[in-house]
């Protein structure tokens, strides 16, 4: 006789119970992991980019390549979704402290927007930093009330950093980077 088609079944075989369990196990897991994938991207709508449409895209699919290259992988599928801000207002707003959002340029004005909407003074001191510590690093400071228009007439572009806070205020005395960028070029 046999026991669900594995060998001669005399009791307890401890040894072929595992290798039975295993198999059955992590071929369920793959199973499991394949349908999750597409389950998730499915659920939330994701365009898979297979050709870049514009510069956000291809600068997305650059910085992925990029990164998977130093991680000595292949390149993984990149997607997009449209969908709303999920933020803890609340928590962002609290009083005396540094709010810093990487990656926000796209929903620039809907943050800064937010952030007044919810508390924030409308001259809290904020910032824009693009490409922050490379040599073609830009910032545009302003209040929340102008960052947007600030950012977008000085032609920022992803990636990018926004800084909201009392900290923006430091940026003269801590402009160590650009100080350093005018050493380096006077030589």
């Amino acid at each position: 006789t046999s026991l669900l088609g594995v060998g001669r079944y005399t009791g307890t075989n401890t040894v072929q119970l595992m290798i039975f369990s295993l198999v059955v196990g992590f071929s369920g897991a793959i199973v499991s992991l394949l349908m999750s994938k597409t389950a998730a991207k499915w659920s939330m709508g994701v365009q898979v980019i297979e050709t870049p449409r514009n510069v956000d895209e291809a600068w997305l699919v650059e910085t992925v390549r990029g990164f998977a290259d130093k991680a000595h992988i292949g390149m993984p599928e990149v997607g997009i979704y449209e969908g709303e801000l999920n933020v803890d207002w609340a928590a962002i707003v609290r009083p005396r402290q540094t709010v810093v959002i990487y990656m926000g340029f796209q929903n620039l004005d809907e943050l800064c927007r937010e952030l007044v909407a919810h508390g924030l003074a409308p001259t809290t001191p904020a910032a824009m930093v693009q490409q922050a510590t490379t040599e073609a690093q830009r910032v545009v400071t302003a209040d929340l009330a102008t960052l947007a228009d600030k950012a977008h007439a000085a032609g920022l572009k992803p990636p990018t950093l926004i800084i909201v806070g009392e900290v923006v205020r430091l940026r003269d005395r801590l402009e160590w980077f650009e100080a350093h960028r005018r050493e380096a070029a006077a030589g």
